[in-house]
C-alpha cells in the first residue's frame, strides 16, 4: 500500500536537507548515497558548501527523476 508522505517541502526537509545539514563538507556525496541515489546520479551535481543549495539542487532534478511522485511503500 502507498502512503502520501505529504508536501514537498515537507519531504525535502525529511528525506534530503535534513541529512545534508549534518553531515561534513566532503561527505555531501556520500549521504546522499545513503540516501538512496547512485554515484552515476550524484556525481554530475555540482554540490556546494551550502546545504541549503545542495538541498534545492537535489529536490529539484534528483528526486523527480528517481522517485516521480513522493509515495512511501509500506
Amino acid at each position: 500500500m502507498a502512503k502520501n508522505l505529504g508536501s514537498r517541502e515537507e519531504i525535502a526537509w525529511e528525506k534530503v536537507l535534513s541529512p545534508l545539514m549534518c553531515c561534513e563538507y566532503t561527505e555531501r556525496y556520500k549521504v546522499l548515497m545513503d540516501l538512496g541515489f547512485r554515484w552515476n546520479e550524484v556525481q554530475y551535481l555540482n554540490l556546494t558548501d551550502s546545504p541549503m543549495a545542495n538541498a534545492k539542487l537535489v529536490i529539484d532534478f534528483l528526486i523527480p527523476q528517481k522517485w516521480g511522485i513522493f509515495y512511501e511503500v509500506k
